[in-house]
């Protein structure tokens, strides 16, 4: 803001521009909502405006393929992780089978199923008890919990098929089976990084952000005319996560207008990919180019009819053309005979080219300033 003011004070045209320092490696644009930025841009007669960097600016984007950037803090290969305490095969798990202090210890003297006991009244394998009801060889007995056929015991562990058995561990797709190792869907399973529903790695909320793009306006110079923009919310993005891309800005030369457009995409840094719980809104600002004037003066001439009988002067001025540019065609009036006409100028036939050949009459303004023609006799 001071430098402008301090080029407003020696009579240079000034203005104070916000907007975002951007790099520009592989022919992409990187923006962060860190990235913002200010300068002066002073007008130069046959440039426009001419931006002056008077504080200096770096920018260094972030490499989301950079294998240092630590974008998964949930690494389950990570050798400092914690011990799962719900993984089956923890040697100090109270529900280990094996465990001697399991109070389903196969040796427990007071286990009711123990096979070392024969005289146990509820042993299936008891062969003095003919009329045992548990016995597994009984064809009659429908809720022989050791028969593995019976198609209606639904704790039959022998079952891998019965959908209804909680705790069988071979069944890897029982949604009741909390300690399951094998199940991938498992929202106990706290560590499971495929799991897209565990409680324990959170998705990421759903971000909104908004684009405005600045309107602005000069006359033909033969330099792009564009113009800034601005966005709301970038600052609710964690960096770490996520990176802002400008892919595509608008700009405009010629006499006309056009909508300021402006595309940005939001990378998800994790996955390389476009971010897809972030919606972009866009408000969009308008460039214009009006028309340069030009004033071309012809010369006067004056002859008799003993010099001439026909009089044509092809001498002008032109003031207000850019230097780039030229007049590549224009058609003068001719006097015939004694008399006196306005040296006028047949616009329709003004044709106006820039250094490329290009055909720019059409960004002009012509107003001519005649002169006249003299044939006296």
């Amino acid at each position: 803001a001071a430098a402008t003011m301090m080029f407003r004070a020696y009579g240079i045209p000034a203005r104070y521009t916000i907007g975002y320092a951007i790099s520009t490696p592989s022919g992409e644009w990187y923006e962060y909502s860190g990235d913002g930025h200010a300068w002066v841009e002073i007008y130069l007669d046959g440039l426009g405006w001419v931006k002056v960097e008077v504080t200096g600016s770096t920018l260094k984007p972030s490499d989301p393929t950079d294998p240092s950037d630590p974008i998964n803090p949930s690494d389950p290969t990570d050798p400092d992780a914690p011990i799962d305490p719900d993984n089956p095969s923890d040697p100090t798990d109270p529900e280990d089978p094996t465990d001697p202090d399991n109070p389903s210890d196969p040796t427990d003297p007071e286990d009711p199923t123990d096979p070392e006991d024969p005289t146990d009244p509820s042993d299936p394998t008891d062969p003095e008890d003919p009329t045992d009801p548990e016995d597994p060889t009984d064809p009659e007995d429908p809720t022989d919990p050791e028969d593995p056929t019976d198609p209606d015991n639904p704790t039959d562990p022998e079952d891998p098929t019965d959908p209804d058995n909680p705790t069988d561990p071979e069944d890897p797709t029982d949604p009741s089976d909390p300690t399951d190792p094998e199940d991938p869907t498992d929202p106990e399973e706290p560590t499971d990084p495929e799991d897209p529903t565990d409680p324990e790695e959170p998705s990421d909320p759903n971000y909104s952000i908004k684009v405005i793009t600045s309107s602005d306006s000069k006359p033909y110079d033969g330099i792009e005319l564009t113009a800034g923009f601005v966005i709301e919310g970038a600052e609710q993005l964690d960096s770490s996560k996520y990176q802002l891309r400008v892919v595509q800005t608008t700009s405009i030369v010629n006499v006309g207008k056009t909508t300021n457009l402006v595309k940005v995409v939001v990378i998800d840094k994790a996955s390389g990919k476009e971010a897809k719980n972030v919606s972009i809104a866009y408000e969009y600002g308008v460039l214009t180019v009006t028309s340069r004037q030009i004033v071309i003066e012809t010369g006067s001439k004056t002859a008799s009819i003993e010099e001439t009988a026909t009089l044509e002067w092809k001498i002008y001025t032109v003031s207000g053309l850019l230097t780039n540019d030229k007049i590549a065609n224009i058609d003068f009036a001719k006097l015939e005979g004694v008399g006196c006409i306005e040296n006028s100028i047949d616009l329709a036939t003004i044709k106006i080219v820039n250094k490329f050949g290009e055909d720019v009459t059409l960004n002009y303004s012509i107003q001519v300033n005649e002169g006249y023609l003299l044939i006296y006799g």
